[in-house]
């Protein structure tokens, strides 16, 4: 079988090229704060860009203005459409088709960071790929990467991006207790990557430390406006950190973005049944029927009977697997 087998066929668009950039879509990374973190090769492909496709035209117009490039063309016409969420597809069928005809290329960029990834862009880029014409990644900017790159976790085997913190208690402890049922499953680290706004850290951030305080080793890195002048990183145990962000607000005040990332290490697998758990079993069962937290059913099963947390949170984890259909 051909090395080249079930890749798309790129349709080769006339017209002149960049230097490391063929002819077609351009997804362009763009500072997430620092203007100097723009690479060599993205500044070229804005400057080179028949137009570019932004989430906000102005941020994208001030970005163009700081780095010396003109968001109009030879004949005064904008280089900058708005694409965001709201953006109809058949617009956007249009514009590859406008493409395909120019012979030149176009730009997509998002207000900071890499497009496409919990920003605009994925839709543009499918319909490039469903036409035949070339897409090409221009990497450079990322809160997910950078954030990943400070938390000095050694044992990092497998991490994920969830966007922001879902606004529900509830919905949270249910994607937290998923992911730590993951780790223990699969027997890696696990590290969660989140958004988050400055109204609301501090609230989600005490989500996050009440239902994962009875789960030994977790562990937060939280930054604010990394790459920017008040950039600043948090990290330690879950309470540390909480206690930290809630004196960084009160101080400053709720400004600023913030990801957060939660670190879930590797445990040992959940001992078998002893005789003992015939007393204590039933009563979990009981208190998960009331929808008592897991953590507090833990705690309660630890008081009353002497299992240790650890032992009786697991147990949960695992009864309530198990009525979610495995």
């Amino acid at each position: 079988m051909s090395s080249t087998a079930g890749a798309s066929k790129r349709q080769k668009i006339p017209g002149s090229s960049v230097p490391g950039l063929p002819v077609g879509v351009w997804v362009v990374a763009t500072p997430i704060g620092n203007l100097a973190d723009l690479t060599d090769r993205g500044r070229l492909a804005l400057e080179r860009a028949q137009w570019i496709a932004c989430e906000d035209t102005r941020r994208t117009r001030s970005l163009l203005s700081a780095l010396g490039l003109s968001a109009v063309d030879s004949s005064g016409i904008t280089r900058l459409r708005r694409y965001d969420r709201h953006t109809e597809p058949k617009l956007l069928q249009e514009w590859i088709q406008e493409l395909k005809g120019s012979g030149h290329s176009i730009a997509i960029v998002s207000d900071a960071g890499t497009p496409a990834i919990s920003d605009p862009g994925a839709l543009l880029v499918q319909i490039a790929h469903q036409e035949g014409v070339c897409v090409t990644p221009v990497p450079g900017p990322s809160a997910v990467a950078a954030l990943l790159s400070v938390t000095g976790w050694p044992d990092l085997e497998a991490f994920g991006f969830a966007g922001f913190l879902p606004r529900s208690e509830s919905i949270l402890r249910e994607s937290l207790e998923r992911m730590s049922e993951w780790a223990k499953a699969s027997k890696r680290s696990w590290v969660s990557i989140w958004f988050e706004s400055p109204e609301r850290v501090v609230t989600s951030l005490g989500w996050i430390a009440d239902c994962l305080k009875d789960l030994p080793g977790i562990e937060l890195c939280v930054g604010k406006e990394l790459t920017k002048l008040h950039e600043k990183l948090f990290r330690g145990e879950l309470q540390t950190v909480l206690d930290q962000v809630q004196g960084e607000i009160e101080r400053e005040g709720a400004l600023g973005e913030w990801a957060l990332a939660i670190r879930f290490p590797v445990v040992d697998a959940p001992h078998g049944p002893s005789a003992a758990d015939s007393d204590w079993l039933p009563v979990l069962e009981c208190l998960l029927d009331a929808e008592v937290k897991t953590s507090e059913c833990a705690r309660i099963i630890s008081h009353r009977f002497g299992v240790s947390r650890e032992r009786a949170y697991s147990q949960a984890m695992e009864t309530k697997k198990k009525r979610r259909g495995g």
